[in-house]
């Protein structure tokens, strides 16, 4: 790759990393809800590729878990909601990820974490006053 494409996909990384994330408001009301269930994690994280929701180490939820050899075993831990942009607008079948969320949750995997997949068509099937 030549040096002036480089420069520029790191002009670009950088102004993309760079700017003010603002959340919707259906992941304004999924960290509203994680809130009232006590879970403590942090909005809009920054990794090498920016995470919506993740759950603080100290939350009794990032799966403390016991294994085999009975050594504790924390689990990073993020939480995506994926509005009507992630998807195909195919309307006579279920929505599919599309490729820039599919490959996100590749490397984000690949990166030790665990995810959670929050879609919107999902999401909205539960009632406002269930929470």
């Amino acid at each position: 790759v030549n040096k002036s494409f480089r420069d520029y996909l790191e002009r670009t990384w950088n102004a993309e990393k760079s700017r003010q994330k603002i959340s919707s408001a259906r992941h304004r009301s999924l960290s509203q809800t994680l809130d009232l269930m006590g879970v403590a994690h942090y909005n809009e994280h920054h990794e090498d590729i920016d995470v919506a929701i993740i759950l603080k180490t100290e939350s009794s939820w990032t799966h403390t878990a016991e294994r085999g050899d009975h050594e504790e075993s924390h689990h990073k831990v993020a939480v995506e909601f994926d509005g009507p942009k992630h998807f195909t607008r195919m309307s006579n079948e279920k929505p599919r990820a599309l490729g820039h969320t599919v490959l996100k949750y590749r490397i984000l995997k690949k990166q030790g974490w665990a995810v959670v997949r929050v879609p919107y068509y999902e999401f909205d099937k539960i009632p406002f006053w269930a929470s």
